[in-house]
């Protein structure tokens, strides 16, 4: 019985997401209606919540990029100075980098093209930021900024996977 639908209280609701059956093949229901009504709140609080860490995440990784691909290396080192003390190509490598993240994080699901490489720019976005806070780390520099970052990553990655992108 396992897909079938049933019909109750003027509502279809497929079996085994809401209703179960015992070992008689009696149908039994596990969550309530408040239940339900709960998760479609929280849902449209996680999307909402979703949404707007991936624009924070978006709009500064595009501005670190526009920065480090545009900027002069002498107005760039003034304000980071670890961009005077490495090599250029490294500094627009990175620049690259936090362009595609930036891009990842909100075309997908705007364009509603492939809104699943959202997860993929999300998980690239925490491991970028934990490779920084290695490279900061071994300068003696403070990860915290980087350390903040990893953790919406990674709430943008939880919150798109398959499982938690079904609630939105």
């Amino acid at each position: 019985m396992s897909g079938s639908v049933t019909t109750y209280s003027d509502s279809t609701i497929q079996t085994g997401k809401y209703y179960r059956t015992d070992s008689e093949g009696k149908y039994f229901c596990f969550l309530t209606k408040h239940h339900l009504m709960s998760i479609r709140k929280s849902s449209k609080w996680l999307h909402t919540a979703l949404w707007g860490v991936q624009a924070l995440l978006s709009v500064t990784l595009v501005w670190a990029a526009y920065m480090k691909l545009f900027q002069t290396p002498e107005a760039l080192s003034a304000m980071w100075p670890w961009t005077g003390q490495v090599p250029p190509l490294l500094v627009k490598c990175t620049g690259v980098i936090d362009l595609l993240a930036g891009l990842g994080l909100m075309l997908p699901g705007l364009l509603n093209i492939r809104p699943a490489l959202t997860f993929f720019a999300a998980a690239g976005v925490v491991l970028l930021m934990v490779c920084a806070m290695v490279f900061h780390l071994s300068r003696g520099e403070s990860p915290a900024f980087n350390m903040v970052f990893a953790a919406l990553g990674a709430f943008v990655a939880w919150g798109r996977q398959e499982g938690a992108a079904s609630l939105c």
